[in-house]
């Protein structure tokens, strides 16, 4: 008798498996792919686009194999920057930012945006200061189906970056989240010389599967070390990451068929075990 039971319960493994591979499948979806719309919805060569192509109606959405995240909504755009003599200069233009969705197909840290450009402040060089750039604007992340993939993390990676030498120079990175809260943090990085390669991260209050509004503001002052031959004052980046990391948050449907699944086995043990006993 002990060696049906045990086989009863081999039974039960194996429908519990079968549940849990059914429910994998259920949320997977077709191979990581990374496209570009413009206004129209008309999809366009390539993973990237401009900062001005964005604010016009272009969006990008990513399929990371699990989910497919739509980045659009880009607005308030803004760049502006002053010399080492605190006079005012251009920012980066917006036809000169480029925004490039990216996708390492997986769940953290997540699909998301490589922002490129000519992000430059000088040294203080023979003038009375520094110099700086401020750069923000405004865009949205939003999950598409299925939607049982939660935004639970924003990560920023920096690429090749440095902050000017001495005192002064700095790369301040203001992230406001809002949707349904609100939350910011600031990344401050004072440590003069290469900063490549350093990581973030803000663990969102509640995930989020719907959509997440986004404001970033990216500072850069110059240090007063620029005279130096081997030190520069220069703070630049060329390069960062925003990523969004995911969650699993099963939809009233999973949990359904997970329900049925759970009950069926139940009622399977029990005629099991009656069939034993008789």
């Amino acid at each position: 008798m002990s060696i049906r039971l045990r086989r009863g319960f081999s039974s039960l493994l194996g429908m519990g498996l079968a549940v849990i591979v059914g429910l994998a499948l259920l949320t997977s979806t077709a191979h990581a792919t990374v496209q570009v719309f413009d206004s129209t919805n008309a999809l366009q060569s390539g993973s990237a686009a401009t900062m001005q192509q964005l604010e016009n109606g272009w969006y990008i959405e990513i399929n990371n194999g699990f989910d497919i995240k739509k980045f659009s909504g880009f607005s308030g755009y803004s760049s502006t920057g002053t010399d080492n003599n605190g006079a005012a200069i251009a920012g980066i233009g917006a036809g000169s930012l480029t925004v490039t969705g990216i996708d390492n197909q997986n769940l953290s840290p997540g699909p998301g945006l490589k922002f490129s450009g000519n992000f430059t402040a000088m040294g203080q060089g023979t003038g009375s200061q520094a110099g700086t750039q401020d750069t923000s604007f405004n865009y949205s992340v939003t999950v598409l189906q299925p939607s049982n993939y939660s935004i639970e993390d924003i990560g920023l990676q920096m690429g090749a970056s440095a902050v000017g030498y001495q005192s002064g120079g700095e790369i301040k990175i203001l992230e406001s989240v809002t949707s349904p809260f609100t939350q910011a943090t600031t990344d401050l990085m004072r440590n003069a010389g290469v900063v490549t390669g350093t990581t973030f991260d803000m663990a969102l209050v509640t995930p989020v599967a719907t959509t997440l509004s986004v404001f970033k503001d990216v500072f850069l002052q110059g240090g007063d070390n620029a005279s130096s031959a081997t030190q520069s004052g220069t703070t630049s980046i060329t390069d960062f990451n925003q990523t969004f990391s995911q969650v699993v948050v099963p939809e009233p449907s999973t949990m359904a068929i997970a329900g049925l699944g759970a009950l069926g086995m139940i009622g399977y043990g029990l005629r099991r075990r009656k069939a034993l006993g008789a």
